[in-house]
This record gives structure tokens, C-alpha cells and sequence, in this order.
């Protein structure tokens, strides 16, 4: 099977890595969902709240004053002033750590290094964290790579991804600091995958980085002739006449609940969220359904300037799953999200992790030339299968045709290549 790429430059196919994923936190970490025994390892205010430590974990607590506190479950001081009306978390188990701060910058660092060197390999290190507002940063760190915790009022999943040369341990923390009576933050169920083993099973579900991704989490209450957005989403709109953006439960396509977006007239309507993710291949996608067709619907992953859409609905009145694949090259915040120009009921937002980006370049050249000629197929034999993406090394459209689907450029598309297939290139305008 051939993939046929017409280009006014020189072809590379660039190797896209296929990782399995393989759970090795029992292996390397104690009580990383933090359901184990704590203690009381420093009280305050007359032992009226504690710093408490999870069994596992070591806790550095740089004092701001005799109001700090945390708290991981109803049995612990000031839970129920405190913390029983925060969010949790969806998969809480029986504890969570929850810290709150008031004044003077007080610091917390709850971390664990594994309890054994992790050998050579790329390692995805994820937790649930929540923060609130106030002053200060929330940061979740590993392998040298941090990510920081947005204020968004909702539990995510934030994920580190990083690759060690030599075997070594590596500590895994959660950082805290801040001052304001709202600063307070959460963190549980701390996760450390392998992502380096095996060259099959490469999708990974990465929903749970989506905050509310199926609306479960629903909104603030609704009044009428407004736009209610649903916890953990931003939205940009440009509506006019009567308004109606809520939380509904009587049509939805999974769950207890979907989002519905309707104005009298809508000119542009968006609604996404900015995520923290690592250099890898993904698909977003969710379930929408509208009476308009033409209404320009789709799903996207936008990266800086750069947007990458899926293509809209084709049924009136059902629900259509869209997707649209899309690249991160580097370690970054990505906004996503889904658009229109017309009324929808949106759902199920999700996420998949397809592999890491590899810059592995398998470069197409004459037999008797170090450059390509024009109207001259040239061809290159892929040593190992998997996923590739095909690119050009100059600011050229790039053309390519697979089962009758055209692709322009500078965009990196994708295509599935066996063992020992060759690829053919030619170096000729349209």
C-alpha cells in the first residue's frame, strides 16, 4: 500500500512513536491515591487545625501563621468550615489533601520519591488537583518538568510527561503557596505510568485533563435570557436578541447532562477550555447535535495562532460525534474546545493520547543527486510500521492523497505505514 505526496521540496517522513501505557504506581509509589493513614504532624491555633501527612508522603511546610490548615477527610479539624462545600474530586476514595492558606506566603510541598530507580524510558506522571483564587501558584512536579494549576474552581487532571536517559529516581511533588482567604488547594490520586513499553495499544484516554468534560459537574444557576457557563469552560460569543445558554438533562447523548447554546441570532459561538498537555499526537472530540447543517460546528485544538478544526455536522436534529486529530510538538497550554455559527447541544467531550512526536526524519533523495528534481518520483522504505506524519523542509504546500482525501499544508497529516512499505514522493507544483 502506497501514500502518494505531490510537493514543490524535498519529502520527509517523520516517525511518530507507538508506546503502550503500562501503570507501574503500586510498583514505584506508596499511597498514591492518598487513602492510606495520616498524621498530625504539626498543629496550629491551639491544635484547633493540623498539617496532616499522608502516609508515603513528606510534607515541607514553610509557616505563614496560625491560620493555615489542611484537611483530607470529615474527620479531620475544620473539614466541615472549611472544605465539605469545595468540589472533589469524581474518583476521591476516602481522603483528599486540602490546604488552605490566609497570610504571609506560607508554603506546602507534599512529595514522594519513588522507592526505586526507574529505568531508562518516557513516563507520564498525572494527579487530580483543584485550586481556587487568592495569591500564589499551585504547581504539579516530576522527572524536571513542572505544570501549574489554574484557578478554575474544578477538579483536572494534570499530567507531566518526561524521559530519563540513565535509571534513576525521580521525585514526584505537589507545591503550594499563597496567601488571600480564598487560597486554597487540592490535590489525589497521583499516577505514574511507563509510556515506553511495547509498539501496540498506543491510545490512551486522556479525558479526565478536560474539566466537567461530559457537563456532569453542571453550572451556576440559570436565569432566563442569559448564557450560563458550565463550570470549568470559558466561552466567546457574539449573539444578539434572546439568549439561552444552560445546563440541560432532558436531551443528552451520554450521562446526566449536556450543554445547550442557543441565541436568536448567533454570529459566533465558542466554548473551550485551555489545557496543560505534552508533545504527543491526540483527537479531541464530543457529541453535537443542531437542526442546522451549514452551521459550521466542529471541534478543535487551537496551538498559539494555529487552529485545527474538525469538519461539521452532516444530519439534522441527531447527534454526531466529531473529531479532529492534532499535534503538539512541544510541552504547552492548548485551548480546546467547539464552535458554530449556529444553535447546538454539545456532550461528552474527549480526549486521546495516540503517542509522542518523534523527530526521526527518513529523508527522500535522488539515487545519483543530494537534491530532489521536479516531476521525479523518488521513494523511501519505512523500516519499522506505525504512525508517521509527512512534511516538507521548505514553505511549500505539501499535497498528498490517501483514499481519495486531499490534504494541503503546513499542515503535519498523518498516515499508517506497514514494515518496509515504501512511500512515494514527488517534487512537483499543482
Amino acid at each position: 500500500m502506497k501514500r502518494k505526496l505531490l510537493l514543490a521540496a524535498l519529502c520527509v517522513v517523520g516517525a511518530l512513536g507507538m508506546r503502550a501505557q503500562t501503570d507501574v504506581t503500586s510498583q514505584y509509589l506508596t499511597n498514591a491515591n492518598l487513602n492510606g493513614t495520616r498524621t498530625e504532624q504539626l498543629g496550629l491555633n491551639g491544635n484547633d487545625r493540623y498539617i496532616y501527612k499522608p502516609d508515603g508522603w513528606t510534607v515541607d511546610y514553610s509557616s505563614g501563621g496560625q491560620w493555615d490548615m489542611t484537611a483530607m477527610n470529615a474527620d479531620d479539624k475544620q473539614w466541615n468550615s472549611q472544605f465539605q462545600s469545595k468540589a472533589q474530586p469524581v474518583n476521591g476514595g476516602d481522603k483528599v489533601y486540602f490546604i488552605r492558606f490566609r497570610y504571609g506566603g506560607p508554603t506546602i510541598n507534599l512529595h514522594q520519591t519513588t522507592n526505586a530507580s526507574l529505568p531508562v524510558g518516557t513516563y507520564r506522571v498525572s494527579a487530580d488537583a483543584y485550586r481556587t483564587g487568592g495569591n500564589g501558584t499551585a504547581t504539579l512536579s516530576a522527572g524536571g518538568k513542572s505544570v501549574t494549576i489554574d484557578t478554575r474552581n474544578v477538579w483536572a487532571n494534570y499530567s507531566i510527561v518526561f524521559t530519563l536517559t540513565t535509571a534513576s529516581e525521580v521525585t514526584i511533588s505537589f507545591q503550594f503557596t499563597g496567601s488571600g482567604e480564598s487560597a486554597i488547594a487540592g490535590v489525589d490520586n497521583f499516577k505514574l505510568e511507563n509510556i515506553t513499553q511495547g509498539v501496540s495499544d498506543i491510545s490512551h484516554d486522556w479525558t479526565s485533563t478536560i474539566a466537567n468534560a461530559g457537563f456532569e459537574l453542571g453550572s451556576d444557576s440559570h436565569s432566563n435570557n442569559s448564557m450560563t457557563t458550565p463550570y470549568g469552560y470559558t466561552m466567546s460569543n457574539t449573539l444578539d436578541g434572546w439568549k439561552d445558554g444552560k445546563i440541560v438533562t432532558d436531551d443528552k447523548n451520554e450521562g446526566s447532562n449536556a450543554y445547550n447554546l442557543w441565541a436568536a441570532t448567533i454570529t459566533k459561538a465558542d466554548i473551550y477550555q485551555s489545557v496543560i498537555l505534552p508533545a504527543g499526537k491526540y483527537t479531541i472530540s464530543a457529541d453535537i447535535k443542531s437542526d442546522n447543517t451549514d452551521g459550521q460546528h466542529g471541534v478543535y485544538a487551537k496551538i498559539g495562532d494555529d487552529i485545527q478544526k474538525s469538519t461539521t455536522l452532516t444530519t439534522s436534529g441527531a447527534w454526531e460525534s466529531l473529531s479532529k486529530d492534532f499535534y503538539v510538538t512541544a510541552d504547552g497550554t492548548v485551548q480546546l474546545g467547539a464552535s458554530s455559527v449556529a444553535w447546538f447541544k454539545i456532550d461528552n467531550f474527549q480526549l486521546t493520547y495516540k503517542g509522542a512526536v518523534q523527530n526521526t526524519p527518513y529523508s527522500i533523495t535522488s539515487a545519483t543527486a543530494t537534491a530532489v528534481t521536479a516531476d521525479q518520483w523518488y521513494a523511501v522504505e519505512i523500516p519499522a510500521g506505525g504512525n508517521y506524519r509527512i512534511i516538507s523542509d521548505a514553505a511549500n504546500t505539501v499535497y498528498y492523497t490517501q483514499n481519495g482525501y486531499y490534504a494541503a499544508s503546513d499542515v503535519t497529516e498523518s498516515v499508517t505505514l506497514s514494515a518496509n512499505e515504501k512511500t512515494s514522493c514527488n517534487p512537483n507544483t499543482r
